[in-house]
């Protein structure tokens, strides 16, 4: 849940966010912020979640957090979609992840 909706003031920067936790749980294979025993320490932690430290690579990390920043700093989804990262023919990141994957 993108930190505004805690304070009721939002847009559709919020599916942003919520596109950036979902990369960042088919990435690591957990849930982010399972460190947390509850809602109030989640808030706290609402913008970087301790298992982006787990993401090894540095391009879907980068990624990951342009979807993550702040919502006033937060791209839309047409911005994001001429961001280098996904305008490669088969991201390198993701073609891994898929192999990885598959291969359980």
């Amino acid at each position: 849940m993108a930190p505004e909706l805690y304070e009721e003031e939002y847009n559709e920067l919020v599916d942003i966010y919520s596109f950036g936790m979902c990369l960042l749980e088919m990435v690591i294979f957990e849930y982010p912020y399972r460190e947390c025993k509850n809602p109030a320490q989640i808030y706290k932690k609402a913008i970087k979640s301790g298992s982006l430290s787990k993401v090894g690579d540095y391009e879907l990390k980068a990624f990951i957090e342009k979807c993550l920043v702040p919502a006033t700093e937060r791209s839309s989804a047409g911005k994001l979609l001429e961001d280098p990262f996904l305008k490669e023919a088969t991201p390198r990141s993701l073609n891994f992840m898929a192999i990885e994957f598959h291969g359980d």
